[in-house]
Formats: structure tokens, sequence, C-alpha cells
């Protein structure tokens, strides 16, 4: 066995021993519940916070190169980096909050830009990027179509997602808590400015079909493969509500729309919405994503047809009120939103947004996390 395999192992064990699977249960029921507007006890809280210094985890380049380190980094501590950024399976344990416990084949933003031969780079201390292909490499991708969906890292992110189903499998408790959930597969804008780089933002003045027909082909390849890789997760938690990215959301997938807060009201409406409506045509409901200010774009955004679901990375940059009144009026909800821990003490965000709201806010440890969620509780 190798040595990683035996980390993991070790990391599994310490996991089967604390899972309790009644507050599973009810963790999912009021994610499912604040997702269909229902009235909750009090809005789902989860916590990040740094790792147990009793279990390890790996620099991130070194879970790249091996599914074992990323599957330890995945349940001990997702990204590694100098301050907890997300929960993890291990963190949920130690403070008993309210997050939906999952893993995910971590490869970053780079898995359908690999697919069309983009090279993907890692470097240590940071998650992997992709270098741009270029707009006559685009051009060409348009003739030969789908690229093959086993390309690039598409084959190995599935063979990462089996292997932790295979791992987990040898846990009950473990199996049946934790998600295997889809990769990150960015959105269809993210994904084009990755493969052609930032003349793409020239492209929507001078060459407009050309960056539509370009967009139509990464819809169609994002969704051919949603279509693939949703095959190997462990998604479901029940009412049409699947586990993803740290949260928890109504529908099937969840987009990223980063790159698209760059450009106007009228550009997303062009350029952004109709591929994002052609992904939710074609692969069910489901959410998106951006950091970043969105409020230029909110109308845009919340009037996408198969929009369930909102994941704003950065919410103290837009006017939240606004959001969560308009999205109310459309039945969309928010998953996962960063909220302050002082406000989350004081009880300030239940009383602000009653239900439709998942939380996820940072303390500095284990013990704080387990202070934080008794306040919360009491």
């Amino acid at each position: 066995m190798a040595e990683s395999e035996a980390v993991l192992e070790q990391v599994l064990e310490w996991i089967e021993e604390h899972i309790d699977l009644e507050h599973v249960r009810q963790v999912e029921e009021r994610h499912r519940d604040v997702l269909y507007c229902r009235p909750v006890d009090r809005p789902p809280v989860s916590v990040a916070c740094d790792p147990n210094p009793q279990l390890p985890y790996f620099p991130y380049a070194e879970g790249f190169h091996d599914r074992a380190k990323m599957m330890v980094n995945e349940l001990v501590w997702p990204f590694c980096h100098d301050k907890a950024d997300a929960p993890s399976v291990a963190s949920s344990l130690e403070t008993g909050d309210d997050f939906p416990l999952q893993i995910r084949a971590n490869y970053g933003v780079t898995i359908i830009a690999s697919l069309f031969g983009a090279e993907v780079v890692v470097r240590d201390g940071s998650m992997p990027w992709v270098r741009s292909i270029g707009r006559e490499a685009v051009v060409a991708a348009l003739d030969r179509g789908i690229p093959d969906l086993h390309g690039g890292l598409g084959g190995r992110v599935m063979q990462t997602m089996d292997f932790y189903r295979e791992k987990l499998a040898d846990y009950p408790r473990a199996c049946q808590a934790i998600h295997v959930t889809q990769p990150d597969l960015q959105g269809t804008f993210d994904n084009l400015h990755l493969l052609w780089g930032k003349d793409l933002f020239v492209g929507l003045y001078d060459e407009p079909e050309l960056v539509h027909e370009a967009l139509d082909l990464v819809a169609q390849t994002y969704s051919a493969y949603l279509d693939e890789v949703r095959r190997h997760t462990t998604e479901d938690i029940g009412e049409d509500c699947i586990a993803v990215h740290w949260g928890v959301l109504r529908g099937n997938l969840l987009l990223k729309n980063d790159t698209p807060i760059m450009i106007s009201p009228q550009a997303y409406d062009q350029f952004v919405r109709p591929h994002d409506e052609q992904i939710f045509a074609a692969c069910g409901p489901g959410a998106i994503h951006f950091c970043g200010s969105a409020d230029h774009s909110r109308d845009e955004m919340l009037a996408t047809q198969g929009l369930t679901t909102l994941d704003l990375g950065q919410p103290e940059m837009n006017d939240l009120a606004l959001w969560y009144g308009q999205a109310q009026k459309r039945k969309i909800c928010f998953m996962r939103l960063p909220y302050p821990e002082e406000d989350i003490l004081s009880g300030q965000y239940r009383q602000q947004f009653p239900t439709g709201m998942q939380f996820v806010t940072t303390v500095a440890d284990g013990a704080a996390g387990r202070r934080l969620m008794d306040a919360v509780r009491s």
C-alpha cells in the first residue's frame, strides 16, 4: 500500500468514528427546507476553520498528482492555504455545524479547458491554471466539434471520483454521509475566456458571431461532460437538490460566472444569459456563482430561465438586501453565503434572512466553531 493511501485510511478511520448519521440527516433537511423557502428553526450555518492539528494534509500540488493525497485534503482542508477558505468534513465533525458533508475531485478551473487542449499549469501553493490556446485555436476547435470527454483531465477527474467512492465503501457511516460531488466545471463565458484569453473582450465587439459560435460549442461540451461526470457522483440529497461546492443547490449544476462581472449588462444579456440558458435547458435547472460585484447585471442574471439558486462569493460587494428581495419574488435561493462571525453570533443573519439562505462563516479553530454553534443552537 502506498504511504499516501495509509494516511488516507488513518483519516477515514477518524471520520468514521466521529460521524453522527442523525445529525447528517437533520442538516440535509434544513438545507432542503431553505432551498424551498420553507420556514426553519434557523438557517443552516457551515463553519470554516483551520484543520485539527492531529490530522494530516498535503500541499495542493502533491494532491493534484496523487488522488489519495487529494482525498485526504478534501476531507481535512480542501485548499491548504494560510487560512481556512471553506468548511471540510473533518472541521464539520469537530464543530457540529450544518455543513453538508461532501468532497470533490479538486482540479480547479481547468477541466473543461483541458478537454480543448489547454495546458494545465500547477505551481506550489496555488490552484492550477491553464495557458490560453488563443483565438485561432478556438476557431479550429469549432471545426472539430465537441472534444473527447476523456481527454485532457476529463477521464482523470472521473477516475478520481470513482477512487473516492471505492475508498468510502469500506466505511459504512462515511459512505452514507459524505457526498462525492461534481468538480468545478466553470461556466460558458469563463471557459471561453480561459481558452481564448483576454482578447475575447475585443471579440465581443469585433466578432460577435464567432463568439456566439464558440460559446455554443463550450455549452454543448459542458452539457455532454456534465452528463458523463454526474454518473460518478453521489450528490443527491433528495427533493431535486444536490450537494456541490460546499453547499446545496436546487437543481443539477452550478455555473461559474466570475468573468462576466467585467462586462456590461447589455453584453451579459447578449452573450452570457442565452448560453447559460442553453445549458439549463439541456441539463436541468441549477445555480449561478460569481465573485465580485454583479449589481450592474442583477436584473439580467435573475431573468435567466432555469436559475433556482445563487452563489455569491463576495456578498459584501453587492447590495445583498436587493438581491435577496428580488430573488425571493422569483423563488430563487442562496447557497453557502459568506457571513461575518459576529453577525452570526448576534442573530442578525436569521432576522434579515429567515429562510432561502445558507450561510458559511470563518472562525479560528474547532473550539471556536463549537462555541459558535452552541450559541447558534441556543
